[in-house]
């Protein structure tokens, strides 16, 4: 029997139309979903698992009496198995599909980064000019990509920046 609805989190302001809802994980946290797959994704118990510095959305399934463990992002994006999901933004529970891409080992490295001032990826605080900074690193060379006034900006230049740079195959 799947749970009841959970609150839907608005992104109007961010993105016209776009609306996506909230899957309750363990520790506290909720996952993000697109309206689409919060009826599949819904109908399991899923868990929060941090891993280094982020947090992703888990379940466990039995097989043959053994735990194993599968990730919604992978359940979600159904990538081949030698490919990784990239979470765009940087942030392991937001699972909207237009904030991940399949992407190899080696491409999914170039979006880590160790200290950030900004909950995004790619945007980072000047204290000198008092703005946000959004850059990329593509083949290991740093790209200034504009200063804004706040970081959500900043943070949909880098997104865009991702998508002309990286984009998903069909």
């Amino acid at each position: 029997m799947p749970k009841e609805s959970r609150k839907i989190w608005d992104h109007s302001n961010l993105l016209e139309g776009i609306s996506v809802k909230e899957i309750p994980l363990t520790q506290g946290k909720v996952t993000l979903v697109d309206d689409e797959d919060f009826d599949y994704l819904n109908q399991f118990k899923w868990y929060a698992r941090k891993s280094k510095k982020t947090f992703y959305a888990f379940r466990g399934v039995n097989i043959n009496k053994k735990v194993i463990g599968f990730s919604l992002h992978r359940s979600i994006m159904n990538p081949p198995v030698n490919m990784e999901i990239d979470h765009i933004n940087g942030n392991g529970l937001d699972n909207q599909k237009e904030n991940m891409r399949i992407v190899t080992s080696r491409q999914n490295a170039q979006n880590r980064h160790i200290k950030k001032s900004s909950h995004y990826v790619g945007v980072s605080w000047d204290t000198k000019s008092k703005k946000w900074f959004a850059r990329i690193r593509v083949r290991g060379i740093s790209r200034y990509l504009g200063s804004f006034k706040n970081e959500i900006d900043a943070a949909a230049m880098y997104r865009v920046t991702c998508a002309v740079l990286f984009p998903q195959s069909p």
